[in-house]
């Protein structure tokens, strides 16, 4: 009995001995032959995949420096004069900006149409309305953090001539660069340029409404920059655009309050940003018009009034139109909606808010507008 029982035992352990051998070598032929398939599956480099095949040499790099996005407002037609002029004498030269101010602040660099004179002139050029505003004015503009004024509009000489060269005396000695207008054609055709981030960002600034063919600018005479002609627009835009990483054209154009942009004003847009522009931007209707989305570029025909006249109904609608330049330079832009009272851009309720961008909306091109952040979106890309 003792010599089954020691028999027995040696015959388990021999056996666990040898099914622990088998296991091991199993496991080990398996565990060799299973990573020379992974080795023999895995994907190759596309350099030896694809035939004669490089990596590059000279990946794209991005220049921007720190990778940020670039935020520009541009703000439509301003006059420091009339109601507005009322209130600086009784609020100060901030009043006129003090609802918009923290938005305008936040934004890399501002845009407004300065649509009056700066003069103390007092003869008026023959025509039904009038605008001169005071240098004192000036700080307001600043203060509000806008960088750049355009002057190529129906009121910059309302003053004459020697208005006009006042005004260019004033917005230097407040240290406003302005785009537009200028002593001759060199000065009113050239781009104001900044360096923003990296980026070569350039403005310019032409008028389609003029009272009189004599406030353009000549080779050796001063005045505004020409917006009738689209070649010349045109060839502006591309010659700026060869030293530029963007280009942006305010113009000022189209037929007083009419909700839609002239069929004309759509075309030549277009052209424009087939020519390099990076985006157009209109004023002087006195309303807002609809916004275009084209090749990827933002349109907005008219952004309305801003610091112009105690408005009501569609007239007093006004806003700031954000253009954001991403770090791959594609542009995306919204539009924030405030309302005139008292000839100043104020706040407006979250139910006003949404009426106004649900109108935007109803009158733009193939676009539609988030409710919630005011962005605009293209439902499609006018190719003709």
């Amino acid at each position: 009995m003792e010599k089954q029982k020691k028999y027995f035992t040696l015959t388990l352990t021999f056996s666990i001995f040898l099914f622990l051998l088998i296991f091991l070598i199993w496991f080990l032929f398996i565990t060799k032959g299973s990573t020379e398939i992974i080795k023999k599956s895995r994907i190759k480099p596309v350099s030896s995949v694809i035939p004669n095949s490089k990596p590059l040499e000279n990946p794209p790099i991005n220049t921007r420096r720190d990778g940020s996005t670039i935020k520009l407002i541009f703000a439509g037609d301003t006059c420091l004069d009339v109601g507005a002029r009322r209130n600086i004498n009784k609020y100060g030269v901030d009043y006129p900006f003090h609802q918009v101010k923290d938005e305008v602040m936040k934004a890399d660099f501002s845009f407004l149409n300065l649509e009056t004179s700066v003069t103390e002139r007092t003869t008026p050029y023959p025509k039904e309305y009038n605008y001169k505003s005071t240098f004192e004015s000036l700080q307001g503009i600043t203060n509000a953090g806008f960088d750049l004024v355009g002057l190529s509009n129906n009121h910059s000489m309302d003053y004459g001539l020697e208005g006009l060269i006042d005004t260019f005396e004033n917005l230097k000695k407040a240290s406003i660069p302005y785009i537009g207008a200028g002593r001759n054609s060199s000065e009113a055709y050239q781009a104001h340029t900044e360096i923003i981030k990296g980026k070569k960002i350039k403005f310019l600034s032409f008028s389609n409404v003029l009272p009189d063919f004599n406030w353009f600018v000549g080779e050796n005479k001063t005045g505004l920059a020409n917006g009738y002609d689209i070649n010349l627009i045109v060839k502006t835009v591309q010659k700026e655009k060869e030293t530029a990483d963007h280009v942006f054209v305010y113009i000022h154009w189209g037929v007083e309050r009419t909700e839609r942009p002239l069929d004309k004003n759509r075309t030549w847009a277009r052209q424009m940003i087939d020519a390099g522009a990076s985006g157009v931007i209109g004023s002087h209707p006195h309303v807002l018009q609809g916004f275009e989305v084209y090749k990827g570029k933002p349109i907005a025909y008219s952004i309305g009034n801003f610091v112009f006249g105690g408005k009501t109904g569609l007239t007093a609608q006004t806003g700031l139109l954000q253009l954001n330049i991403l770090p791959d330079d594609q542009i995306i832009f919204c539009f924030s909606p405030y309302i005139i009272e008292n000839f100043t851009p104020m706040k407006v309720s979250e139910e006003k808010r949404q009426s106004m961008l649900n109108y935007l909306e109803s009158i733009s091109y193939g676009v539609d507008i988030n409710k919630q952040t005011g962005f605009i979106n293209s439902n499609y890309y006018v190719q003709k």
